[in-house]
C-alpha cells in the first residue's frame, strides 16, 4: 500500500505514462458495470496508448511505495475509475 505525501494538479509539457491507465489495462474490471462516460474515458486513455500528452492535466502525487519514494501521475478520470471500482487491490 502507498503512503501518500502529496498531490498537486499540473498540466503536462511532455508525455507521460498514465499509471492508473496502466492499472485499468493490466486489471479484471468489468466494463459492463462501468457507466458510459466511464466507458468513453478508457476508451480515450486507449486511443492515446495509455499516456498524458503535452497539454493534458493531470494529478501528480509523491508516495511511498514499498518503503521507497515514487511519483505515480494519471488522469483524473482514470484514477477517479481505479477507487471507485477498487482496482489498486494489495
Amino acid at each position: 500500500m502507498a503512503q501518500l505525501l502529496s498531490e498537486t494538479i499540473r498540466k503536462a509539457r511532455k508525455e507521460y505514462e498514465d499509471q492508473a491507465g496502466t492499472w485499468i489495462a493490466n486489471s479484471s474490471l468489468d466494463y459492463s458495470i462501468m457507466t458510459f462516460s466511464e466507458k468513453r474515458a478508457v476508451v480515450n486513455a486507449k486511443k492515446r496508448n495509455w499516456k498524458i500528452l503535452p497539454g493534458m492535466e493531470y494529478v501528480d502525487q509523491r508516495v511511498i511505495w514499498e518503503g521507497r519514494p515514487d511519483t505515480f501521475r494519471a488522469v483524473r478520470s482514470l484514477l477517479d475509475i481505479c477507487i471507485k471500482y477498487d482496482v489498486f487491490k494489495d
